[in-house]
């Protein structure tokens, strides 16, 4: 490997390191001029030029290659330390997605127990209480699996590991919390219709008094556990 290209990290048959500008992956023992793939030389770039080095390398044969002078952005993928220093860290896009779920869970809820159409409550009909529900616990399972995901993630990314954890294979948490969002973002889509005919029955007044504020709330959840799964 020509000594422009600095390695970092070296598995059975990949390495990951800096390149001219550059993060890339190199197959094992290939010159400067061929890697395998390459990304922008920011700490975005890094995170994503790392997911794909333990993805397809072989879990247990990464090793760090000392190199002194070579420091690479800290990855922070969760949690709101980064670290044994204590200094804080930015929010990820999975951490903001599990807030907003939470907080369309916690307004939809409220919302349950207020006047949907005038004084009369979603709690207080079965029907439609069983059908809140179980948009509440498709919305739920939606946090879950991102949060558990950025979670594995953190640990997968951490520098010099391939796994994030026992037997779970180094791509696992992308799929965790790729299969939160569309699940999140598939109970959105059909919920939207079920909000939309609501708020026009009670704007036209057709048969209903006008939206309560359990309505106003369940519109406002809805909007934020959509985001949240966006």
């Amino acid at each position: 490997m020509p000594e422009k290209a600095t390695i970092s990290h070296r598995g059975a048959r990949y390495e990951i390191g800096r390149g001219k500008r550059y993060y890339g992956i190199w197959a094992a023992g290939a010159p400067e001029s061929d890697p395998v793939d390459r990304w922008p030389e920011t700490p975005d770039g890094w995170a994503q030029a790392w997911t794909r080095f333990v993805s397809i390398e072989a879990p247990g044969t990464i090793a760090a290659v000392p190199r002194a002078g070579f420091t690479l952005p800290r990855i922070r993928l969760g949690g709101p330390r980064d670290g044994a220093d204590g200094t804080g860290a930015a929010p990820s896009a999975a951490a903001v997605a599990v807030g907003l779920l939470g907080l369309g869970l916690v307004l939809g809820v409220v919302g349950l127990f207020l006047g949907y159409f005038g004084g009369q409550t979603i709690a207080s009909q079965s029907s439609e209480l069983v059908q809140h529900l179980l948009y509440f616990i498709g919305w739920a399972a939606s946090a879950a699996l991102i949060g558990a995901g950025a979670r594995r993630g953190h640990a997968a990314l951490t520098e010099g590991a391939a796994t994030a954890g026992e037997g779970v294979p180094a791509n696992r948490p992308d799929r965790m919390i790729r299969a939160g969002a569309l699940l999140g973002a598939g109970v959105s889509v059909i919920t939207f219709g079920m909000f939309l005919s609501d708020l026009g029955q009670a704007a036209s007044g057709a048969g209903a008094p006008g939206a309560g504020a359990g309505m106003v709330l369940g519109i406002i959840g809805w909007a934020a556990c959509a985001a949240g799964s966006a």
